[in-house]
Order: structure tokens, then C-alpha cells, then sequence
């Protein structure tokens, strides 16, 4: 996972608990996300807005045949994925109020004690005598990520990132995953 302060320069910051892919997968997985947002009643729209890996159009036409059609197609996924991209840069004051309120969410009794089992996908109908699926199950994340506290790490780290960019003056940032 990176962040991009637009005119400021790269950020020497960087993630000091984990390797940042769980939290990526946090934010590219609408679905967890909003779970995520739902238990712990924060609005974390903000940290859906992610830039994927900056491709060029010679990217795209590798992976398509040599014919009109298939350029035509790949020139379309080029410009959609340039577009997303932009729209991915967001003012930092926006997102460093995202993430304080994240945290402090986390920080609130039972916020980050309940996460995991919050967000564990309810049992379906007449089957109780199954446990539900446990995070790793349902999204591939091991419940230590969060237990460990590298998730609280995590974002804790990433408005660090997004202060640095506010003290160099960056007009936007974003967040990008590959």
C-alpha cells in the first residue's frame, strides 16, 4: 500500500507494524469495510476512495489481441482505470478526519475488543449449531491482526502520513494499492 501527497514529495513515513497488505484489503473490499464502519458506527467512506497501480495504455494492449476491436477495448479499460485514479485524490483534512475518527472508535470501550467477533458473518437461519465464520473464513484476514493491534497500527500510521502531507501543504493526497 502507498500514499501520495500531491506536491509534496514522497512521504519518508511509512508503516511500522505490519507490511500494510491486510489494510489494503480493508480498503479495496467494499463489503469489509462497511462492516467495519457498520460495528463501529464511523463513517469511512473516505478510506473507500484508493488509486490502484498507474498502468499505461501499453499495459493494456499487452494482454489483448492485435485487431480494432481489441485496442478500441483496451484504450476503454485504460481510460477507466486513469479516471478512477484521479478520482482517488482527496483533500488530506477529509481523510485525517476519517482516520481520528477510526480511532477514536477503536479507542472507545469495547471498539477494538469487539471488532473481530463483530464482524464475523452471521450464522444462516436453523444452522446454530454451526460457529460463524471467523474473519479469516469469510475474508482472508487472520483475527491477530486485529487482537495484536497492527490494525489499530495501521491507521494510526497512515494519519501520520496524511499530517505529514497537511504540514507540507499537499492541496491532495491518496492512498494507492497495486
Amino acid at each position: 500500500m502507498g500514499f501520495e501527497p500531491e506536491g509534496a514529495g514522497a512521504c519518508p513515513l511509512g508503516f511500522s507494524a505490519s507490511d500494510s497488505k491486510m489494510l489494503a484489503d480493508i480498503l479495496v473490499l467494499d463489503q469489509l469495510r462497511d462492516r467495519i464502519a457498520t460495528a463501529l458506527a464511523v463513517d469511512l467512506s473516505p478510506l473507500g476512495c484508493v488509486a490502484g497501480q498507474e498502468r499505461d495504455l501499453e499495459d493494456f494492449l499487452e494482454s489483448q489481441d492485435d485487431d480494432p476491436e481489441s485496442r478500441a477495448e483496451a484504450e476503454r479499460q485504460w481510460r477507466e482505470s486513469a479516471a478512477a485514479d484521479e478520482a482517488a485524490w482527496q483533500r488530506p483534512e477529509g481523510l485525517r478526519a476519517c482516520l481520528r475518527r477510526l480511532l477514536a472508535a477503536l479507542d472507545s470501550p469495547g471498539g477494538l475488543a469487539s471488532l473481530p467477533a463483530s464482524l464475523r458473518e452471521p450464522p444462516p437461519p436453523g444452522s446454530v449449531a454451526f460457529p460463524a465464520p471467523t474473519l479469516s473464513e469469510t475474508f482472508g484476514l487472520p483475527e491477530e491482526y486485529f487482537a495484536a493491534g497492527a490494525f489499530r497500527s495501521d491507521v494510526s500510521d497512515l494519519l501520520r502520513m496524511v499530517e505529514w502531507a497537511i504540514e507540507q501543504r499537499a492541496p491532495r493526497v491518496r492512498i494507492t494499492v497495486a
